[in-house]
């Protein structure tokens, strides 16, 4: 997404370049006369789509679960991807596994 970002604010500098080309050089633009504008309204798009879609992912928490997927569950130190924990907490739980103790400590024998 920041792409798109990116991309829109190069296109209003690109317009405003082509703005000072057109009216303070006194040049023609090529294509059409209007190149200017059609920059400027195509990265004016692309900003307020990157601005739509960040204000929707931070309303309904949609980029949480994808900003915890490379972290332990535990600690949330970031881990190797398709991994759930980190190396010292993947120890502790095949301990806790091997000597069939829950979190708490209760055996559940």
């Amino acid at each position: 997404m920041a792409i798109v970002f990116k991309w829109g604010i190069i296109l209003l500098l690109v317009s405003l370049g082509l703005w000072v080309y057109e009216h303070e050089f006194e040049n023609t633009l090529p294509f059409t006369p209007a190149l200017d504008v059609w920059c400027a309204a195509a990265g004016a798009i692309l900003i307020a789509v990157f601005l739509m879609v960040y204000a929707y992912s931070l309303l309904f928490g949609v980029s949480s679960k994808w900003r915890r997927a490379g972290r332990c569950v535990r600690c949330g130190i970031r881990i190797p991807k398709n991994e759930m924990y980190c190396d010292f907490h993947k120890k502790e739980v095949a301990s806790d596994f091997l000597r069939h103790t829950s979190q708490n400590g209760d055996s559940q024998r």
